[in-house]
This record gives C-alpha cells, sequence and structure tokens, in this order.
C-alpha cells in the first residue's frame, strides 16, 4: 500500500472536498484526483462518492479510515522518535591541535540547543572511538584508516618551525633544540613521525623536552628553551594572547615548504550521512589558514 496515498486519502476524508485537500497537500486537485484513483485501484473498493460540490466517503472508505488513523499515528510517532534521537548530543573527539582553537568555533555554529561534548584524543584512538560510537565526528591530520570509516579531507594547513624571538639566531635550524609530544605515533603507514606532524623525510630533530599537552610545548618554547613545531593558525592564536616579547617566530628552511603542508580531515562512520554539523565544522576549520 503506497502510504502516500493513504495520507491523501486522510486529508479528502477530514475535509470532505478534494479542492481544500489540495490546497492542504500542495498539489493540483487534478493531480489529487488521479492519485486517489489509483489508489482505489490498489484497494479493490470504491472509497468516495460525489455529494453535491464535495464528496463523502464510502462504507469501505469509512471503515479504511478508521483503521488507517493508528498506523499514520505509528508512522509519524517513529519518524518524530528517529529525528529526536538523531542529534541530541554532538560529540566530536579531536586533538589538543584543534580542541585549543574549536570553541572559538562555536558562536558563528548554528547548533541550536544540542549538546556539544568535545573530546580530547589522540591521533588512533579517534579512529577507535568512532567506531566503538563513543563520538561521531572526528577532526584530524594524522589519519589512520579504518575500513569502517570515510576520511573527508577539508583543508590543508601550514605547519613550522617556531621559535621565540632573538634566541637560537645564531643555531642552524638542524642544531635547535626541540620540544616534541610525549606520546608516540603508532601508524606506520603514514609520512609524519610523531604526533606533532613531523615529516619522516625531514632532518633528525635534537630533541631536548617531551611534553603531552600543547600548552607545555608552547611555554617551553616562549621562554627561550626550545623550538617546536607547530600549525601556523595555532601560533598565530599563542601570539594574539601573549606580549610581544613573548611572541614566537618561523624559521624558515629551503626546500621545507612542501613538507610543512598537511591536510586535515574530518573523520565519520561510513553509516553516517554527512550532516550540517559536520559541514559548519569544515568551513570554521578551512579559514584557518
Amino acid at each position: 500500500m503506497d502510504i502516500a496515498k493513504l495520507k491523501y486519502f486522510k486529508t479528502i476524508a477530514e475535509t470532505g472536498s478534494l479542492r481544500e485537500a489540495s490546497e492542504i497537500l500542495l498539489i493540483s486537485s487534478p493531480a489529487l484526483s488521479k492519485s486517489m484513483k489509483s489508489f482505489e485501484q490498489e484497494i479493490g473498493h470504491k472509497l468516495f462518492i460525489p455529494s453535491g460540490r464535495n464528496i463523502k466517503m464510502t462504507d469501505k472508505g469509512l471503515e479504511l479510515y478508521k483503521k488507517s488513523l493508528p498506523i499514520l499515528k505509528s508512522l509519524n510517532d517513529l519518524k518524530n522518535s528517529l529525528e529526536e534521537q538523531e542529534i541530541k548530543e554532538i560529540k566530536i573527539g579531536t586533538f589538543e591541535v584543534f580542541s585549543t582553537v574549536f570553541l572559538d568555533f562555536i558562536p558563528e555554529l548554528d547548533w541550536n540547543e544540542h549538546h556539544l561534548k568535545l573530546y580530547d584524543m589522540r591521533p588512533g584512538v579517534i579512529e577507535e572511538e568512532l567506531i566503538n560510537r563513543t563520538i561521531d565526528i572526528g577532526i584530524t591530520y594524522v589519519p589512520h584508516p579504518q575500513p569502517e570509516l570515510d576520511f573527508l579531507k577539508i583543508n590543508q594547513i601550514k605547519m613550522g618551525i617556531y621559535q621565540l624571538n632573538n634566541v637560537f639566531m645564531k643555531k642552524k635550524i638542524q642544531d635547535l633544540p626541540f620540544v616534541i609530544p610525549l606520546s608516540p605515533l603508532k601508524n606506520q603507514a603514514t609520512r609524519m613521525d610523531g604526533l606533532d606532524g613531523w615529516p619522516k623525510d625531514s632532518f633528525k630533530r635534537s630533541i631536548r623536552y617531551q611534553v603531552s599537552m600543547l600548552e607545555s610545548a608552547l611555554n617551553l618554547c616562549r621562554l627561550g628553551l626550545c623550538a617546536g613545531y607547530f600549525p601556523k593558525f595555532v601560533v598565530e592564536k599563542h601570539n594574539n594572547y601573549h606580549l610581544k616579547k613573548h611572541h614566537l617566530i618561523e624559521r624558515k628552511l629551503s626546500n621545507f615548504e612542501k613538507k610543512s603542508l598537511v591536510d586535515v580531515y574530518i573523520v565519520k562512520r561510513k553509516s553516517d550521512q554527512e550532516n550540517q554539523y559536520m559541514k559548519q565544522i569544515a568551513r570554521a576549520i578551512r579559514r584557518l589558514n
């Protein structure tokens, strides 16, 4: 049975007028009349008969109307239930590089009254928790491919070697002391060497400090103790919040520009449709560079 035609039938039955029903349903009277004739053929019974300028239901039509009400109500309740459950919480997993700036996006995102849960997770864990349904959206530039997941490229961000101004200026970049993430990168398939995205085919760094938090790494750099490899947008945010004497500057190295560009991905389950929240996050992240 065609549910759309059953809904048309219910509207005609309740208005008693083909014209009024067509206005409510936003379809033409001839199209509605044709649809009902097709519906009567499908049911095998005459459902309406003329009554002056209007129409009235036959006995079989009245019987169908009464029996259809609980069916249509159940279908409507099911639809509403799915819509209510679809997105009450927006659960995002990413690592500190993005979570440090993500809350800046909130005022421009049209998320109504939905609750946001923002998890700090290592690359690899993001993918695991998507599969486990702890989160529904991931943001990463260190992808760990999984057959159950889609990786949607949304941007390419600029990375760089940054240090405090006026320190280490006589040192070659290759001789700088570096701070790096404490956690190792557990993905041999990537071209990156470390959670900070350092390119494997670059020079081997002299590692002085290893820390678990991005802010700790930035603090060591602004104290003039080391250099770090950070996204450009993170350093710009850092410099906006600190005095000029604590600003970090980029140390440029020839043949390093292309290596320091990394792709950013939104990660989702293949079983999930791309939704408005993913699109809004993508638009916000595209403005980072």
